[in-house]
């Protein structure tokens, strides 16, 4: 039987420190870029632990600009009407530690938040959070210790074949339309590359690597 790797000087006798460029993309805050992905994105992943370890991996998904950034280092998530099962929330009640993945149609980067959240169920606030003229049944506040843009080469939709160059990028700029539906091409820059998404409706699903 194979030996389990036991101890942080076990694993990094196998796995490399990461590049400098790498550690690069770790943040303390959401800087331009990183704000710009996350409003243009309309899906997210929710993870959250209960007291007794049971990890929840939850989906969180609407229009783009549906997570609101109150400032550089917090954001808020609706919570819509749903099954009720309430997995997520009566974790962070339990444990406020969770981590995000925000993910966009189209894009060879995902954004990824660690942080803690607090539940709130302020009226007003669930009015501005509201959606299809019903507010949302509570926020969820999550404050970042440090979002990361991070390049899955892998992340790819299943029987996609080979991993082909995903889009480029570039400053945000809107426009054209698809046969699915209305369709927006968003750019922006940064100092050392160039790239564009594009961002579809809500109704586009997330197409095999190298699909236009």
């Amino acid at each position: 039987m194979s030996k389990p790797v036991q101890t942080i000087a076990e694993l990094r006798a196998i796995v490399p420190q990461p590049a400098k460029l790498v550690e690069a993309k770790i943040l303390d805050h959401l800087d331009e870029q990183a704000s710009a992905f996350l409003a243009a994105s309309p899906f997210l992943l929710l993870s959250t632990s209960g007291t007794d370890g049971r990890i929840d991996v939850s989906p969180r998904g609407d229009e783009p600009g549906f997570v609101r950034i109150e400032d550089p280092r917090t954001i808020v998530l609706p919570e819509r009407n749903g099954n009720n099962l309430a997995f997520s929330l009566q974790n962070i009640v339990e444990n406020p530690n969770v981590g995000i993945i925000a993910l966009l149609p189209n894009a060879g980067e995902t954004l990824r938040i660690n942080g803690k959240a607090v539940i709130l169920a302020d009226s007003d606030l669930l009015q501005e959070l509201g959606a299809r003229g019903k507010p949302a049944m509570v926020a969820v506040r999550v404050r970042s210790s440090g979002p990361i843009f991070n390049v899955p080469e892998r992340f790819c939709a299943p029987g996609s074949g080979t991993r082909k160059p995903g889009p480029r990028r570039g400053a945000f700029r809107s426009g054209g339309s698809s046969p699915g539906g209305p369709r927006t091409r968003r750019t922006w820059s940064s100092a050392s590359t160039r790239w564009s998404i594009a961002v579809t409706s809500r109704s586009d699903r997330f197409p095999a690597c190298g699909q236009p």
